[in-house]
């Protein structure tokens, strides 16, 4: 039995299975099954907490996203470490409600906490668990809302300063 893994398709990626037939196109006479795809999760407080503290407080991070910070203003401008953490995970709720299609029994404010404990990050973990988190967020029309948008925009500068970082980059020929 073969089967084919195609692009994802909405909430589900299309699976072509083979049942034995042979013929010379490999999607001949193969059913069509649907997977739905990989579940989406409420990230863990510290996870937020993290990526936020990080942003505001760890002056390295800082440092490296302060221009993408500035570029998406409307966003970040006067906010503070906690609002920041508390918008965060109220798009992860809304994208959670709507992947699962619930109500939310209770506001994210009664469920999320910020704390300003401090665990220093690398610039990788920090890359890293932005993505998590945006990979969670990322159902429904939650990817068009400035928030996301920023927080992405912030991922690919992020990625952009790792990738600079590497030596294999700085040898590498320029054209």
């Amino acid at each position: 039995m073969r089967f084919f893994l195609d692009k994802p398709y909405k909430r589900y990626y299309i699976v072509y299975i083979n049942a034995g037939h042979h013929s010379r196109d490999p999607r001949a006479n193969m059913r069509e099954d649907r997977i739905e795809k990989m579940s989406c999760y409420i990230v863990e407080d510290a996870t937020i907490n993290n990526i936020v503290n990080a942003l505001f407080y760890q002056h390295d991070i800082h440092e490296k996203c302060v221009y993408a910070m500035r570029r998406k203003a409307t966003v970040f401008s006067g906010i503070t470490a906690e609002d920041l953490a508390k918008c965060m995970a109220e798009i992860n709720f809304m994208a959670v409600n709507y992947r699962y299609q619930e109500r939310a029994e209770k506001m994210i404010g009664d469920s999320y906490e910020y704390s300003r404990t401090f665990k220093r990050l690398d610039m990788v973990q920090f890359f890293k668990s932005l993505q998590c988190f945006l990979y969670q967020c990322d159902e429904g029309d939650i990817n068009q809302t400035p928030l996301f948008k920023a927080l992405e925009y912030v991922a690919n500068d992020m990625a952009s300063h790792i990738v600079h970082g590497l030596a294999e980059y700085k040898e590498a020929n320029w054209c």
